[in-house]
């Protein structure tokens, strides 16, 4: 976990709050809140989890990033699901 949140010093706030937001989802809540604090800043614009936009529609707000969540939650759980 350390390469990970020691790459996000050096991302954008957007990568900081998407690292944030899977970390959180794969049970790792104290790293999220480490990157989160390092960003200083909650997102408040229009910044989607799915950088590419492809989902359209009226999404949910991750309160603790502020990152839209633009992602079926079926897809979120396949994806963390996938392999175990």
């Amino acid at each position: 976990m350390p390469m990970l949140t020691g790459l996000a010093e050096t991302r954008s706030h957007a990568v900081q709050a998407r690292l944030a937001f899977w970390l959180t989802e794969t049970g790792h809540p104290r790293d999220a809140r480490y990157v989160l604090a390092m960003s200083k800043t909650r997102l408040t614009g229009r910044v989607f989890l799915d950088s590419s936009q492809t989902y359209a529609g009226l999404w949910p707000r991750d309160p603790a990033a502020g990152l839209i969540v633009n992602l079926p939650r079926k897809a979120i759980d396949g994806w963390l699901t996938y392999g175990k």
